[in-house]
């Protein structure tokens, strides 16, 4: 990711809560191409670009975003919080706060949310051309799988997690 902003040649890590960059607006991302192609846009799941209005999805050619704005690790509950500070992590829809992801419950829910949001996506678009973004959050750590598949894959939790992505892209 060079070019993201003057002031930095480059980039080593992802942007976090903290950080006042991320993917520069004048960058041109697959998502405005193909909008400008009569695409309809959407992205549901991580975005990890940068973490303020003018950075979002929504700043950079999707139609619709929601999902988190970086990694479901920088929140409050991160082992190392004393050091870290991490503020809240929200869901965000389009621009807009949403949900406080408070715990691994919350978490728990990131993958069937972004999979019913991407099947809506392609219902509502269907006969139109779109372009389709879904980085999912799992597996990344704390791993979190949702009630359906907790327990099931005989792997342990990595296992479930992996089993219910696997069942997220069947359905998508």
């Amino acid at each position: 990711l060079t070019g993201c902003y003057p002031n930095r040649v480059g980039v080593s890590g992802a942007f976090g809560p903290q950080s006042p960059n991320g993917l520069s607006p004048a960058e041109e991302t697959i998502a405005e191409l193909v909008k400008e192609q009569g695409y309809k846009t959407g992205m549901f799941g991580k975005w990890h670009l940068g973490n303020h209005p003018e950075l979002s999805p929504i700043a950079q050619g999707f139609d619709e975003f929601e999902g988190i704005p970086y990694s479901h690790d920088m929140w409050p509950l991160h082992p190392w919080q004393d050091r870290a500070k991490y503020p809240p992590l929200y869901w965000i829809e389009g621009t807009t706060q949403g949900k406080e992801i408070k715990d691994l419950q919350d978490a728990s829910e990131l993958t069937p949310r972004i999979t019913e949001k991407a099947i809506s996506f392609i219902q509502r678009n269907k006969k139109n051309p779109f372009f389709l973004y879904i980085p999912h959050p799992m597996p990344h750590v704390p791993l979190a799988a949702s009630e359906r598949f907790r327990g099931k894959s005989e792997k342990g939790l990595f296992g479930d997690v992996l089993m219910e992505l696997d069942w997220s892209v069947g359905e998508i």
